[in-house]
């Protein structure tokens, strides 16, 4: 038997198990930085999945910490960085590998990010007239991504600092994960910010590509 014979009957038999042990999802594929990635212009139809954690059992059900899911769908129906949006419960995963012989991995998506940067322009002097501020001045934020399903970990921080008062509250730190983005995408740097659907705020430290997408590291932001 050749590769691409071997290939096409694996698909057939992850593409069957799905049909019978699987859940409808819908199949978003994102077209742009700017356009929210679960927008209809981005819907492309509806494929049959079954998500599974990695590491569970019946013994042992997945943690809110788990982001990691193998996908058993068709893997010639999805593309990297495609959603499946399940109908049932509507949990969102983004595709983040495509391995031959394997089933597509995915991730669990728990915020939905925006993610801004915020513009400086530096005058010198007094350029701009007698009196006028010489140094960095900010203008409004510019949005690089918007409204993109993220699966997010908090993983340092939680609760009070030394003083075990109110003000010493160590600040949280996540990893944020995001699927490849759209051609159309700035890269993000230090100190953007992602801002989530629970109005919750975090400035990055730094990122990281990864095959099936990219991992940021960050810090909870205060107002």
């Amino acid at each position: 038997m050749d590769g691409q014979t071997l290939l096409s009957r694996f698909a057939l038999g992850l593409a069957r198990g799905a049909a019978r042990t699987g859940l409808a999802c819908q199949h978003w594929r994102p077209i742009s930085a700017q356009t929210p990635a679960l927008d209809p212009s981005g819907a492309i139809g509806t494929v049959i999945a079954r998500l599974v954690a990695e590491g569970a059992s019946a013994d042992r059900p997945p943690s809110e910490a788990q982001l990691n899911y193998a996908c058993f769908t068709d893997p010639s129906a999805v593309q990297l960085g495609d959603y499946l949006q399940r109908q049932a419960d509507g949990a969102i995963y983004f595709v983040s590998s495509l391995s031959p012989l394997s089933p597509p991995a995915a991730v669990r998506c728990t915020a939905l990010m925006t993610v801004t940067r915020s513009a400086t322009a530096t005058s010198v002097g007094n350029a701009a007239g007698p009196g006028s501020y010489g140094g960095e001045t900010s203008s409004g934020p510019t949005r690089l991504l918007n409204t993109f399903p993220a699966g997010l970990r908090i993983i340092s921080g939680v609760g009070l600092g030394d003083a075990k008062l109110p003000d010493s509250a160590r600040l949280a730190g996540v990893e944020i994960f995001l699927p490849p983005l759209p051609a159309d995408a700035v890269g993000f740097q230090a100190g953007d910010i992602f801002a989530d659907d629970m109005n919750r705020r975090f400035r990055m430290d730094s990122i990281e590509v990864l095959p099936g997408g990219l991992r940021i590291l960050a810090k909870e932001a205060r107002l």
